[in-house]
Parts: structure tokens; sequence; C-alpha cells
């Protein structure tokens, strides 16, 4: 039988596991020389294993992960699909059967909101407002530069959650020997 401690500590190694992936591929997917838009769904999948450990970050990667594919998306003419998605995402994660998100510090909230009141104003300006002759992709450079400075972000906070996750347990718990 498992001790309460080899139980803990294989948990904590299977949380390092999914930490591990998830930086690993961001990593990759951030210092690779010629990144395709579709990349983004290589880190994507080990991040949606932590949505149990970390579901306002995990929420909040998924948002920005989905913003990043909109220039090809949009190229492909997927409006549709694409909008269908973001707002299924986003009704999905609030819906009254879905785990509250009680965990999230004020400063993060308001981050996170700051962040998408920014993607819808990039998404508006590019529906409303037409690119000028000089600037025909600025709007596409405007998601790339929003996009990677959001990811690097994320790379930060999940490094740092997982080598906290790695630090020894300083509790105080421990067994006195005899």
């Amino acid at each position: 039988m498992l001790k309460r401690a080899d139980y803990t500590q294989r948990a904590n190694a299977v949380k390092l596991l999914k930490y591990g992936l998830l930086n690993t591929s961001l990593a990759f997917f951030l210092l690779s020389f010629q990144v395709h838009e579709k990349s983004i769904l290589v880190p994507l999948a080990p991040a949606l294993l932590l949505i149990d450990d970390e579901p306002w970050a995990v929420n909040w990667f998924v948002q920005v992960a989905l913003f990043s594919l909109y220039p090809l998306l949009f190229v492909d003419g997927q409006h549709i699909p694409y909008w269908v998605l973001a707002v299924g995402w986003s009704f999905l994660r609030s819906c009254p059967g879905c785990p509250a998100d009680t965990q999230i510090p004020r400063t993060v909230l308001k981050l996170q909101w700051l962040s998408t009141l920014a993607m819808l104003a990039i998404h508006t300006a590019h529906a409303l407002v037409p690119a000028p002759a000089s600037l025909p992709d600025i709007y596409v450079v405007l998601n790339v530069t929003f996009s990677c400075a959001m990811f690097v972000g994320f790379l930060g906070y999940f490094n740092y959650r997982q080598f906290m996750c790695a630090q020894p347990d300083r509790s105080g718990s421990k067994q006195k020997k005899d």
C-alpha cells in the first residue's frame, strides 16, 4: 500500500511532467527559426493537461493561442469557425457547472481583462479600419507582437510554477525517528 508521502511524491512528479512538457514545447515554439501560426497547437496540448491545476492560466493561454491563430484563419476565410470557437470556449469556461476560478489574484484578473480588451481592439480595428497602403500587414504584425509578448509572459509564469512545484515541502512535517 502506498504511504501518503509516496502518493504525494508521485502526484508531484506527474505535475512536474505536465509543466515540463508545456515549458519545453512553449520554449521550442518561441525560439524556433521559422514558426507557423498553427505551431502553437503543440504547446496548447500540454497546457490543457494543466487545466485542473491552473484553470485561469490555461484559460487565458487558450484565449491568446486562439487569437494568435486569427491571421491564418482570416486568410483561409474561416471567420465563423474562429468566432464560434472563441465564444464557445469563453462560454464553456464560465458556465454555471464549471469550477470557478476563485484563486485568481485581483491584479492577474485585471491583466486578463486588459489583454482581452486589447485582443478585441485589434479585431475591431482590423474589421473597421482599413490598413494604410504603406503598412498593409499592420494588423498581422500587431497580432504577432501582442501574442509573442503574452507567450513570453506565460513561459515565465509556467517556468516559475514548475520550479516552485519542484521545491521540497518545507511545511515542517518531518517525522521523528525513535
